[in-house]
């Protein structure tokens, strides 16, 4: 777009950096570590508190695992 070269500079996020570089485990190394299978539906759960509603965080929390166990899926 008409640009110099010395103004243009490639940026990014380190913590992406990190993730492609990292060694993570193989699925059957995480099978054989938490019991976790794949061939069976699995939920991930990650939840963070409302911060103008703190005090509520533990009931909110309790009503997610409450129905989370409800569907009967593994979870770790």
């Amino acid at each position: 777009m008409g640009e110099e070269t010395w103004r243009i500079f490639t940026i990014g996020a380190p913590g992406l950096d990190e993730i492609f570089q990292a060694d993570f485990l193989t699925q059957s190394q995480l099978t054989k570590k938490y019991g976790i299978h794949f061939d069976a539906p699995l939920i991930l759960i990650i939840q963070h508190p409302v911060l103008t509603e703190i005090e509520m965080a533990g009931h909110q929390m309790k009503e997610t695992l409450e129905a989370l166990r409800e569907l009967n899926y593994q979870t770790y």
